[in-house]
């Protein structure tokens, strides 16, 4: 297919993505109310918007580098005219297939832990939605999931539930959740009697441990959580707010 005779598509390193529709009637138009904008590349924007469950169509202005997203579908512009903008949405939004079609092999890797290719020097790119602390890149969700439910949400946005393996990733959340609890990346389910991290390290490897008094205790099939900032386990079928962490 020759992405550069469809002129209608988001082209992405010459594939055509079928998610994003280009709308050529607002070619040069500037759609300014938004509901997120940041600094950003167009293929930036459409991954960013693809993973977001609010954004349905987006605006680039190329010129300023600068990404709009969008919670509805706008059919005529909103503002004065200016060169080099374009605007995308789509009709399919919202489906795994969608998702994997937006996404392909051809395009950059998805938001988390990079490569340089000057100096081999990791470094973390985080999505707009995601905040950056103590090294990490993670985000608090303020709507209540059981603990599997959490975990896959994480997982659409290649990240997992957060690892708290350490005194300074507990501090450096802090600040960003309240005394309440939070499903996190460690359990116990169907694993022999011991907790492990959602990355398939056993806790019993792992020198710290931040279990509160008594905890422990909910016995098998159990899901780690942060309460008051320590560890704290309940039955995984248990809503609560949970905190999503990219590598």
């Amino acid at each position: 297919m020759n992405c550069a005779t469809l002129l209608t598509v988001l082209c992405v390193n010459g594939v055509a993505s079928i998610l994003w529709t280009k709308v050529t009637d607002m070619d040069g138009q500037l759609v300014t109310n938004e509901s997120q904008k940041f600094q950003a590349s167009k293929i930036k924007c459409a991954l960013e918007c693809t993973i977001n469950s609010e954004c349905v169509s987006f605006f680039y202005d190329s010129t300023l580098g600068i990404c709009y997203f969008h919670e509805q579908i706008y059919n005529e512009y909103t503002s004065s005219t200016t060169a080099n903008t374009v605007y995308y949405t789509s009709t399919s939004k919202g489906t795994s297939q969608a998702v994997s079609t937006a996404i392909t092999s051809e395009t950059p890797p998805p938001p988390g832990k990079t490569t340089s290719p000057e100096t081999s020097t990791p470094s973390f790119v985080c999505p707009w939605s995601y905040s950056t602390a103590g090294g990490m890149c993670f985000r608090v969700n303020n709507i209540w999931s059981t603990w599997l439910d959490a975990r896959a949400t994480c997982k659409t946005e290649y990240g997992d539930l957060i690892i708290l393996d350490n005194q300074q990733k507990i501090d450096a959340i802090a600040p960003y959740t309240t005394a309440g609890i939070y499903q996190i990346g460690i359990h116990h389910i169907q694993n022999n009697g011991d907790f492990e991290f959602v990355d398939g390290r056993n806790q019993n490897d792992v020198v710290f441990t931040r279990w509160a008094s008594s905890q422990p205790d909910s016995g098998p099939d159990a899901c780690g959580r942060l309460k008051n900032w320590q560890w704290d386990d309940g039955l995984c079928v248990s809503s609560r707010k949970f905190i999503c962490e990219i590598k």
